[in-house]
């Protein structure tokens, strides 16, 4: 089944903070994506997968960036658990690329949780490579240790 990949809008705010809130720690509010969304540079892609019949489900994947001048940054990315392995995550990063150089990006730029290897070996499947370490980068919680973020980047 092929994803169906679409631009991002600010209507789409309150489900794709729910998709974030589901994966991704902190979660975003629907009001701050859409104010994401709203500003120059900023864009984002949704994925969701054929149901029956060739209806399309409710946003399965997001990925959220930001571009200026020769950089764009992936300021979040997100798939939900029963949709992953399905090649949301690659189609997502495929279209983010691709949006950064139109937009005159020539690096795309990542932070990914060290303990995360799934979402790693996605990146790096689809050419990003360590270039960097942010110590502490991901606050702990409860019995949770603070944990680094291994920087990451892919030439476009």
């Amino acid at each position: 089944m092929t994803p169906v990949i679409r631009a991002a809008a600010p209507q789409d705010s309150a489900a794709l903070a729910a998709l974030i809130a589901a994966c991704l720690e902190p979660a975003w509010d629907a009001e701050s994506l859409a104010a994401f969304l709203a500003v120059p540079g900023s864009f984002g892609f949704v994925a969701s997968v054929p149901g029956g019949h060739e209806e399309v489900t409710a946003p399965a994947g997001v990925v959220l960036c930001r571009a200026a001048a020769e950089v764009c940054d992936v300021a979040a990315m997100a798939v939900a658990a029963p949709a992953r392995r399905k090649g949301l995550g690659r189609a997502l990063l495929a279209a983010a690329c691709e949006e950064a150089a139109k937009r005159g990006a020539r690096h795309m730029f990542l932070e990914v949780a060290e303990s995360n290897a799934a979402a790693a070996a996605l990146y790096r499947g689809q050419g990003f490579r360590e270039v960097g370490k942010r110590l502490r980068y991901y606050p702990g919680g409860g019995a949770r240790a603070a944990e680094d973020a291994l920087l990451l980047r892919r030439d476009l």
